[in-house]
């Protein structure tokens, strides 16, 4: 089982971010899962292995001030796609988890107070993500029960991707 679990969240427009941070930020949300992956691969066609890519929900939907991240974890959705056709042939499934906020120890901090009341109100389910649903998700697609699962990508975001139609 390989899990690309690597990413960093730049902010800011198109216009604010800096082509530093734009080749940073791909350098690390894109190119370590296609490294990795490409080393993992002989190991894991032999054993019939499983790669579990972390996305985001900004590769579905669009996030003001996101975009450079948003770029960059909807090309990890599309490769993720991409190794799954790939792959499958020879054994290894290739799916993605897409979480939304997650809620730790490291959000806690930066958060200030209205900002966790507005990415509340974002989600459905009455709490925002934790870490171990993330690995809840990655540990269900390694499972033999997902073994028929291949190429795709589960957000676990609390509903945060439905829209709500009061009238």
């Amino acid at each position: 089982i390989l899990v690309n679990v690597a990413g960093i969240v730049p902010s800011g427009s198109v216009e604010q971010c800096s082509e530093e941070e734009w080749d940073r930020s791909m350098t690390t949300n894109v190119k370590s899962v296609f490294l990795t992956s490409k080393l993992a691969l002989p190991y894991l066609r032999d054993r019939h292995g499983v790669i579990v890519n972390i996305s985001s929900t900004v590769a579905i939907k669009g996030v003001a001030n996101r975009a450079v991240y948003s770029a960059s974890k909807g090309a990890v959705l599309s490769l993720s796609r991409s190794m799954a056709a790939e792959y499958v042939r020879e054994g290894v499934r290739v799916n993605c988890v897409c979480p939304g906020n997650v809620e730790t120890p490291e959000t806690s901090k930066i958060w200030l107070e209205q900002e966790r009341k507005d990415r509340y109100k974002l989600v459905h389910v009455g709490r925002l993500a934790l870490p171990e649903d993330i690995f809840n998700a990655c540990l269900f697609f390694a499972s033999d029960e997902a073994s028929i699962i291949n190429a795709q990508a589960l957000d676990v975001d609390g509903g945060s991707l439905i829209s709500w139609y009061d009238g």
